[in-house]
Parts: C-alpha cells; structure tokens; sequence
C-alpha cells in the first residue's frame, strides 16, 4: 500500500510541476496580508467511544503571510474549544533542476501542503457541523469576483448517533490542471474505512458559514468553470468531467455524503483549485471506459486498461485505489502513442459489504505541459450469502389435485434456478407449480453468484386434523405463561380463538396468567378442533445463560482503549429476562497487551447469575508519531571520519513523548562516514516502539571535506658555489598530507628540484590542493 501510494504522490507532483510553472508565469499582483488559500477538507477517524482524531488539511500557493501553527475547530452544536496543531508542512512542489519554490525563499510559484491535528470529545447522539475558517484565497483564480478578499471557509458533518464510523478519505489531493479544448475528469479518489456508502455531489465553495463564495458573472456551484461540454459528476465515483473553454483558474467545490442502511450519518466538503491553460497542439491521453462491475468474494477481477494519443506521445499509466495492495496494475505493453495494462483485484471476506473506487490516470511526455487524463470506476464486493426462500402454497379440494405452490429468493441476485421435488417422484424448475396433490413439496433457489436457499411447503387436502400445544408456565410472578398450538393434517391458514374470542392467525397466545383455556382451531376447510390446557405457576431458579466470545481491543494513539459488554456478549439468554451485564475489566492501556481473560457477569431479574470468560487480546497497532527526517550536512574530521546520531535529523524527544506504549529502538542505516561518502548520502531512520510497529523516514546527509592539506617545504638552502660558476644545481623535498587522499601539489614560484640555480636567491612556492578544494601553502628560499 505505502509503495502505491508513494508512486501516486510522484504522479501527483509532477502534474503540480506544470501548475506551478504555469502561475510563475501568469501576471499576478501578490497580497502578502493573505494566506494564499487553494483547497482542503476536513476528516475525522473514530477512536473510541465518542472520542475522534479531527483532521484539518490546506492547501495554499506559497504567497502572502506563512500558514499558522494551529487553527481553531468550530463546532455546531458548541463543545470545549479544540486547536488543531500543524502536524506536518512539506513544499509538494515539483522543480526543474535548479529551481527553488517561494515555499522555500525561491522565486518559482509552488504549492504548500498543511496537516493540522486534534483530539476531540463529542456528545452522544448529536449531529455536529465542524469547520475551519481562513483569510484568504488566492488572488489567481479567475471565476471568483475578488478572491483576494475571501475567506475559504470548509465543514465536515459528524453524526455520534453511529458509533466506529469515520469520514471519508481521499488519495487524491485537491489540485489539478488541464488543456484547453481537450475533454478532461479528477476524481477524489474517495473510500470509507467503515463500508459506508459515498455519494457525490457539487456544491457552493463557501466563505462563511451559510454564505457562498461571490462568483464572477456566469459561474456558480453547480457551473464552476467555463466548459464547452456538460460539466457533470459521477454520484458514486466522485468523478469530474468537463471540457475546459477558457484559460482561467477556478475553485470546485464537491460534497461527500456518507451513507448506511440508506440513512445519510455524515458528510465532508473539499475545495479543489482547477486551473486550465493552452496546451498547444498537444491532447490529453484517451483512457477506455471502464465498467462499473460486482465481483463476489473467491472470485479474482482482472480488466484490460487501454491509453492511446493520438500524437504519439509516451504515455505513464498508473491505477490509484485504497485496495493497492492487494490488487495490482501491471504495465503489459507500451510503445510511442500507446500504454496498456491490466488491473486484477482477489476480494476476500474482509471486503464482502464494500464498494472500492479505482482510478486509472494518464499522463504523456509533452513539455511543457503535459497532457493528461483519469478514469474511475467502482468495485462492489456484495455481502455473504444471506438469502431466504419464502414460498406459499394453496390446499388441494378433497379427493383432487388441483393445489399450487410458489417461492421466491429474498436477498439473492437474478437470475435464479429453481428445482422442486414432490410425492411421488414429483420435479419441477418453474417458479410456480401447480396440478398438486396433498403432501410436502420442497425447492432449492440458487442466484446468479451461487447463493442457495431450500424451503418446503405442505399443499393441504380436506380432511380433519388433530391439535396440540406447547404450554409455557407463568414465572417471575408476571402473566408471562403462553400456549402455542399445533394442528396438523386440516388446510392452511389456520385460525386460532382462546375463549370463545377473536379469531387471529397466529397460533401463540401469550401473556396468560394462571388458569385453563379453551382453544379452538380452525382450517381453511372450515373444520375446527376445540381442546382445553391449562397454565400452572413456576418459580424463576434458572440461571441465565452466560455466553462469551472473544474481543480485540486496539489501543488508540493515547494508549488507551475501552471493552463494551457487546464487544463479549455472544448473545447470552435468560428464561425470564436480563437484568444486568456487567465485565471485571473495560479499560485498557500499555501495560495490558497480549492476552488477557476478562469475566462477564449477567444476573436476570430474580437475581440469578452466572458468568463466562472471554479471552481479550489487547493490541498496540499505532505506528510511532513525529517521525519525520530533516536533512543535514556533516564535516570529516582530521582523520577523515564523522558520525551520525539519530538526534541530528529526527527529534528524538518528540518521538518518545508522543508514543504511549515506548519506543524500543531507533536505528541509523549509516552513522559512520570517511572520504568515500563526501556529497549527498541518503539515510533511512527506522523508529520502533515496544510493540514493534514501525515508522520510518529519510534524510539526505550532504558530507563535506572542510580540512585543508598540511604542506611541508624544505629548510632555506644556502650554497657556496666555487669563484667563477654563476650557480649551481639544487634539490629539496616538498611533501603533504591530508585528511582525505588525493591532494595535488603545484609549484606556483622558483625552480623544480634537481634545477640549475643561479647566484643569488630565488624563492620556491608551492600551493596543495585536496579533492574537496581546500589548500595549503609553504615557500623557501635557495640562495647561492
């Protein structure tokens, strides 16, 4: 999955490259009192009870004043403030060779990403409206009348009435850009954690609560952007399609509405910047459509993927998806104008109830302005087999057969096959049978993915029938005793009377108190059957029925985690009723992972008890926090080495005050470094906790040589030469060392070594220089 997902953030940067290119060269006055807002949402993650991780993601262009270390969290209804802080910043900006984004004290435009984060508790059974208000978006987008001066104002809905639900979560990030003139789609890429159903929607961009953005003459939510062809959405897919018309940046808003059973239980708003440009001659990639499609679980889903250009330019082709891995998109050929590939997708249980949203994006090699493209399409793996056959049947006339008999599948899939057997040796495969005789009839439905029910039915004859009861005496001291009734051998339906009363068409007279009652039962013949039973007082000495099964409790990022009766409870039963459940443990922290026995105790209305033991495995999942590498450059030292210690690029104390449980190590790829290494080196920090979840980063580690050679010259020489000789000949020794091998001695002044020296002094220099730059310097002087 992090594999996936790295590649899809590359693919993401360098379409953010030719955005930031693009505005680099737009004529923009820049105001640097605003923040320079481009898009974002806000999500949440349950984690226990009521209690949720907020998370506030913006997006902005780099101008202006710097984004805040935290923001504050709005709440409708109104709870205890919550401040979001900043958990990571990064520069998402893609550079040419060279570049450097204002993000970073550059002058090429380019885009910040903001993630802040917070705990919050909430009221049970409360819907909340949760937002984040900013000033200001960014003056470039051009559907917006002053965008400079308004505010980007985002809401998420959270519902506590449904517990262990989180919000949507989107791979795809809020920005994009497109030619002009060229059919164009983005697609949040959105899935739910909790198999919720996601609908899509456009919607008003706001700039306060309840108040819509003010869009420049002929734009609005639902007609964001100029586009000579329908701008539409895909309601299940998120995705975006239009064809742009204009050069012009404009603000998308889209709604996300998460649905279960039907019942909406939250929603989140994403602002999205779209900016589309003049491509030239240049068209996008065309990717093939794909289907919307339903693969049952055991059975493996592969799709040809096709993208052509029709100028012959290279195609990168990728696939996007919360379920990569453990499906795959392998590249099966390619060639100038062409990419193909293929997407297989195996569900497994874990996947029955869900639908998965895939997205194919395309991108060619045309600079400086890239073509590209995205399709999606939805997987839906349907829930287990749970299908029923409900079947009904008429009564043969006495002494023929002329009885019917039907069945239908309930949750199944069409088409069905139907298979009947009778009396007789008696087999049919319509739906509907008929021409039957007295007697039990039996079909087996099987559906289109192989889910199978069987029902019989009884075709009744005229005649006439004895009848039976089942009688519950009273207990508790409550009218809590019943009778049911039993006839067999009449014509169904039945009726059924207590008393001389009512005749009802159920057989189960409950309620009763002690006493005799007189039943009377009658068939669709019009015989009837009339008999007496009495219900009797009982004490209540039965215990309940303590029933356990296993739980897992996943610690939160706090350390923390709760154990609810429901969580063991595997539907314990009492003959009365059940007054009270109660556990010997419900909280959990560190000191409690693996496995632990916790009791159940339930005791019913006359105080009997009994009790079951239920193995609780405490797990710690939660990778360590904080662990984010920052680059550094370190100097040799005279020997040549220098070392690395893991506080130098990560922040060793925030780690340890941020993981619950302790951290158990953290390890270097390389700490140690010599001359070999000089430039950039990357170096991987791997943190892991206690419980050997693991969190790892980068950093690139730049070594330097800053130590210059030390370069020994010869003593002064000084030479009689005989009277009459104008010199004579001369040697000496130059020598050096240095920290690093592969320093250079050059002569800058006098004579080489073994040289004819003339009367008089000359001076000799020498400069060393080693591998990295540094020098040295020494002289002499030779007098003769």
């Amino acid at each position: 999955m992090k594999k996936n997902y790295r590649i899809f953030m590359i693919k993401i940067k360098k379409l953010l490259m030719v955005l930031l290119v693009t505005l680099a060269f737009m004529d923009v006055s820049i105001d640097a009192s605003a923040s320079h807002l481009v898009g974002g949402q806000i999500t949440y993650t349950w984690l226990t009870g009521t209690t949720y991780r907020v998370r506030y993601t913006l997006y902005r262009d780099c101008s202006g004043i710097a984004a805040p270390l935290s923001v504050t969290l709005t709440t409708a209804p109104a709870i205890t403030a919550v401040t979001l802080s900043r958990i990571s910043f990064s520069d998402v900006s893609l550079l040419c060779p060279g570049q450097v984004s204002r993000c970073n004290g550059g002058t090429v435009a380019g885009i910040e990403e903001h993630i802040y984060e917070g705990i919050a508790t909430f009221a049970a059974g409360t819907i909340y409206t949760l937002s984040v208000s900013q000033n200001a978006r960014t003056g470039i987008i051009t559907t917006l009348t002053n965008p400079g001066s308004q505010s980007m104002y985002l809401t998420a809905i959270l519902n506590t009435n449904y517990a262990v639900n989180s919000s949507p979560q989107f791979l795809n990030r809020p920005i994009a850009q497109f030619c002009t003139n060229q059919p164009a789609s983005i697609s949040p890429n959105g899935s739910d954690a909790n198999g919720d159903v996601i609908l899509y929607s456009l919607t008003n961009a706001l700039q306060a609560a309840g108040t819509s953005v003010t869009y420049a003459p002929g734009f609005s939510g639902l007609n964001p952007l100029s586009s000579s062809s329908p701008i539409s959405i895909n309601p299940n897919t998120g995705q975006l399609s239009f064809t742009p018309s204009a050069v012009q940046v404009a603000v998308v808003s889209i709604k996300a509405e998460e649905f279960r059973g039907g019942i909406k239980i939250g929603e989140v708003n994403r602002d999205v910047m779209i900016t589309m440009v003049n491509c030239g001659a240049n068209t996008p990639p065309v990717i093939a459509p794909l289907p919307n499609v339903i693969v049952p679980v055991g059975n493996t889903y592969c799709v040809n993927v096709n993208a052509t250009d029709n100028v012959a330019q290279t195609i990168s082709l990728s696939a996007v998806s919360s379920i990569i891995p453990p499906a795959t998109f392998t590249i099966t050929s390619a060639g100038a104008g062409f990419t193909n590939g293929t997407f297989c997708f195996s569900p497994v249980a874990a996947n029955r109830g869900n639908t998965y949203t895939v997205t194919i994006n395309a991108q060619d090699n045309f600079c400086p302005t890239p073509g590209t493209a995205s399709r999606s399409f939805n997987i839906t793996v349907p829930a287990a087999c749970n299908v029923s056959v409900n079947s009904s049947s008429t009564p043969a006339g006495c002494g023929v057969s002329n009885g019917t008999a039907t069945a239908s599948l309930v949750g199944g899939t069409a088409p069905y096959v139907y298979s009947w057997t009778g009396p007789s040796g008696f087999t049919a495969i319509t739906q509907s049978i008929s021409g039957l005789a007295p007697g039990t009839y039996c079909v087996n439905i099987t559906d289109a993915f192989n889910c199978a029910s069987t029902d019989c039915v009884v075709v009744q004859g005229g005649t006439a029938f004895p009848i039976t009861a089942t009688v519950v005496n009273t207990v508790c001291g409550l009218n809590n005793g019943s009778i049911t009734v039993s006839a067999t051998g009449g014509v169904e339906p039945y009726s059924y009377q207590i008393n001389g009363g009512v005749a009802q068409s159920s057989n189960l007279f409950s309620n009763l108190g002690i006493g005799a009652y007189t039943i009377t039962v009658g068939d669709n013949a019009g015989c009837t059957k009339t008999e007496t039973f009495n219900v009797a007082a009982e004490s209540d000495v039965t215990p309940p029925n303590a029933i356990c099964k296993s739980a897992t409790v996943v610690l939160n990022g706090l350390g923390a985690g709760m154990l609810t009766v429901a969580m063991v409870n595997d539907g314990s039963t009492d003959n009365c009723s059940i007054a009270s459940l109660s556990l010997s443990k419900t909280s959990f922290d560190c000191n409690d992972v693996g496995t632990q026995n916790v009791t159940l105790t339930v005791t019913d209305a006359s105080n009997n008890s009994s009790t079951c033991v239920a193995t609780v495995t405490v797990v710690d999942n939660t990778p360590p926090f904080y662990v984010d590498c920052s680059s550094i450059t370190l100097a040799l030292d005279a020997n040549g080495m220098a070392t690395l210690r893991p506080e130098q690029i990560v922040d060793v104390t925030e780690i340890y005050e941020h993981e619950a449980c302790g951290i158990a190590s953290i390890v270097l790829s390389q700490s140690n470094f010599n001359c070999s290494n000089l430039g950039a080196n990357s170096v991987t920090v791997t943190v892991t906790d206690v419980n050997n979840n693991v969190s790892t980063c980068t950093s690139t580690v730049t070594i330097v040589d800053n130590i210059a050679p030390i370069i020994t010259c010869n003593a002064p020489i000084v030479v009689t030469s005989d009277a009459g000789q104008c010199g004579a000949v001369v040697t000496y020794t130059v020598t050096s060392i240095d920290n690093c091998a592969g320093q250079t001695i050059a002569q800058t002044a006098g004579l080489p070594s073994g040289s004819f020296f003339p009367k008089g002094t000359t001076t000799n220099s020498f400069v060393v220089t080693d591998a990295s730059g540094n020098t040295a310097a020494c002289s002499f002087t030779v007098t003769v």
